[in-house]
This record gives C-alpha cells, structure tokens and sequence, in this order.
C-alpha cells in the first residue's frame, strides 16, 4: 500500500509540474504574439451593471476613448517591445537548456554484436572511472590454446602490449570489435570498454570528452595491471569523441606510449559546427548557445575542450597517428592543426572512402595501424 500511494504522490507531482510548464509556455506565447499596437486587455471592455442600453453603450464609449488617450501609442509600443527583450532570452534559456540535456543525456545503444560472434576468447570485465563511475567491457587476450601446446610455461610468462579501444559518438564497445578483433590476431591484449552513460557502464552524462577522459585513464590502469600486459607498452585507439579522451588522457599519463586517433576534431565548438554544417548561417548562432550552455553546464573553459592546447603536453616520448578522411576538410584541418601542436611524435595519414569511420575499414587500416605500432613499440613477443 505504501508503493502505491508513493507511485500516486510521484505521478501528482508530474503532472502539477506538467501543467505549469503548460501554462508558462502559454503565457510566454501569448506575450509574443501579442500585437505592439493591440490594446491592453483590462483596458479594451467596461461593462455596466445597470443603466438603460443606450446610455449604458454612451458610456462605454467615453470610457474607452478616455482610457486610450491616457495610454499613448508609445506607452503600447515601449511595453511591448520590453516584454519581449524580457521573454526571448528566457525562450532561448530554456531552449539551450533542453538541447544541452538531450544531448548529454543521450539513449544508449544496445550491443548487438559480441566477440564471441567472432570466435573470440573474451571474459566480462568491469572497474571504476577515477572519479568514481562504474565502467564495463571486455578484455580478450591473445593467449590461444597452440601458443600453450608449443611453447608450454613460457608463454604464460610472457607480457605484451596492451591495446584500450575507446568508441565513438552515440555507440558503444561493438563499435571496435572488429579492430579488437585484428589486434588480437596480432598477438596484442586488447580491452573494450563503454564510457559513462553508454552501453552497460554506469553515469547517464556524456560530455563530449571532457569527463570520458577519467574513463580511459582508468581503462589503461585496469589493462597495465594484468599480468600479461606489458605496462610500459600501452596503446589507446580512439574514434571521434574516444579519439579526443584518448588524447587527453595521454596528456595526463605518460604511461600511454603511443594513441591512434580517428576522425577527431581540434576542439567541442569545431566538432559542432562540423555537425550542423548543413544548417546554413543558423549552425553559427546555434553553435554559440550550445558552446555556452555547454561551458556553463559543465562549468569548463575553452583551452579544456581544445585538442590543440592538450597535444602540447603530451610527451616528446610518445607517439601519435591521427587518421582522417581526405574528403572532409574539416577533419584533415582539425588533424593537422593537433599535429601541429603536439609534443609527441605525430603522423598525420589521409584515407578516402571511409564513411562512417577509417577504424571501421579493418580490411584497408589495420596494416598501417601494425605497421605504426611496431615501429613505435617493436616486436610483439619481444
């Protein structure tokens, strides 16, 4: 009984919220449309209790004429343009607010495809986020039974790199199971993860990278400490917005020896004017609002959203490879523009014909992403 009175306590709630949510946004929309020139409503109608009809219609004329003398067409003109100026800001307020929540609160995506599918020795894994949110993945090693059968202990002894793949925007560990996939073949211990607010993990914020850079940070931590992880050969591969944590993180644990990055953009305002390029000149106006309820919401400033000032302090003894697609000059800019700045060792590689993302294309990527990491960290088995 005391659940449901509580249910019928929350649901009364809702809807008194509800209805006044209602009745603000009509009282909003009413003083917008209302005419600068229109006359007041308390003013507009006298009505007489008592009197004769043409006396009674006599006066309400005469009243009426007098109430509009008194209230000049300047008065009418200057109350309405200031309950404007008052309620625009207010509407474009609430309008950022609901954009900014529904983009940090995004749906998550459902995992449909698992390593398994892929025959793929996999265990569940989960840790926690070093500021404190429950993280969930995969970690796949490369250990495979005609390793054991030839070469006995010794293969149990044996650390190689750790590799952490970090998924993009609106996706989930999936997204890289395939590149995990390669990696394995190649004799790396790979880790897939979901950040904050995705997939399995806990959280409901996601922040574009700003707050996903604690999640990699304590991804590469949980991999390192495996014992057949080889810590001070530690790899993170990132797309879009994982592309941009792995980054960040790499500026903040020297620990990371080398980052693969893909389709990343030189800062959150860039990544969102390269989203609403097809919103003509609005996409600058609606870029602004959102950068400021962004900033203000996750009370940041611009030099923590911008790649360019974090490149500088990444290390000269890391190595960085950051893929973009040829045929979006957005994306090549932003790519040359982090490489630019960075302290680390950075090659910048063109690739066409990569829709949705280069990472996606094992069949054309993986060999150069082998290649790089074997000139960067050696032989697997070493």
């Amino acid at each position: 009984m005391k659940k449901k009175k509580s249910k019928g306590v929350s649901c009364k709630w809702i809807r008194v919220v509800g209805r006044f949510l209602a009745k603000t946004v009509i009282m909003i929309m009413r003083a917008l449309l209302q005419p600068l020139l229109g006359r007041s409503g308390k003013n507009s109608v006298i009505r007489l209790v008592s009197g004769d009809s043409a006396n009674g219609d006599k006066s309400v004329l005469q009243a009426n004429q007098q109430l509009h003398k008194e209230e000049s067409i300047w008065w009418r003109i200057g109350r309405g343009l200031l309950v404007r100026a008052l309620v625009v800001p207010i509407l474009a307020a609430v309008a950022i607010g609901v954009v900014i929540y529904g983009s940090t609160h995004a749906e998550r995506s459902r995992i449909r495809s698992f390593p398994d599918g892929m025959r793929l020795y996999y265990k569940s894994v989960s840790f926690t986020s070093t500021d404190g949110v429950s993280l969930s993945g995969w970690f796949i090693p490369s250990l495979r039974a005609e390793d054991v059968a030839e070469q006995g202990d010794k293969v149990l002894r044996r650390q190689r790199p750790g590799v952490v793949l970090c998924h993009g925007l609106g996706s989930n560990r999936s997204q890289l199971l395939p590149l995990a996939g390669y990696l394995n073949s190649q004799g790396y211990e790979v880790l897939l993860f979901d950040f904050r607010g995705c997939g399995l993990s806990g959280g409901e914020i996601q922040s574009f990278g700003l707050h996903e850079r604690e999640d990699v940070l304590a991804a590469v931590h949980y991999l390192a400490d495996r014992a057949c992880v080889d810590p001070s050969r530690m790899v993170v591969i990132g797309q879009d917005v994982g592309g941009a944590a792995a980054i960040s993180a790499a500026a903040l644990d020297y620990s990371i020896k080398a980052v693969i990055v893909s389709d990343v953009d030189k800062d959150v305002k860039a990544g969102i004017e390269r989203r609403l390029a097809g919103s003509g000149k609005m996409s600058q106006v609606a870029t602004a609002g959102f950068m400021l309820g962004y900033k203000s919401y996750f009370d940041t400033e611009d030099r923590e959203l911008s790649l360019e000032q974090t490149a500088e302090h990444l290390s000269s003894n890391q190595s960085m490879l950051i893929i973009s697609q040829s045929n979006d000059e957005n994306l090549m800019g932003s790519a040359d523009s982090i490489a630019g700045h960075s302290r680390a060792d950075t090659q910048v590689l063109a690739v066409k014909n990569s829709y949705p993302s280069p990472l996606l294309h094992v069949d054309k990527i993986g060999k150069t992403i082998n290649l790089f990491l074997h000139e960067v960290l050696g032989d697997v088995d070493r």
